[in-house]
């Protein structure tokens, strides 16, 4: 089986998410590419549950802080679920 490998933007996902929630235009063009995919409906996001992020969580070694991506969305539920 042959190896996958990371497409060379993978490294950019921060400046695609802040870039996607501050441009409606992009946010519109993400939303139609995923309607016509063919994931389950349950598996595509609602505009509404993109949120702007300026930079991901890294853990120390250089990956990803998971548990703080997850932190991070539980919060801002609870802020959007206060207003």
């Amino acid at each position: 089986m042959p190896q996958r490998t990371r497409p060379a933007h993978f490294g950019e996902v921060s400046a695609s998410w802040s870039s996607i929630r501050c441009l409606p235009e992009k946010l519109a063009l993400v939303l139609e590419k995923l309607a016509q995919c063919d994931l389950p409906a349950l598996w595509k996001p609602r505009a509404t549950q993109f949120i702007r992020v300026d930079a991901l969580p890294m853990l120390g070694t250089g990956k990803s802080d998971l548990r703080g991506v997850m932190d991070f969305a539980a919060m801002q539920q609870s802020v959007e679920a206060s207003s």
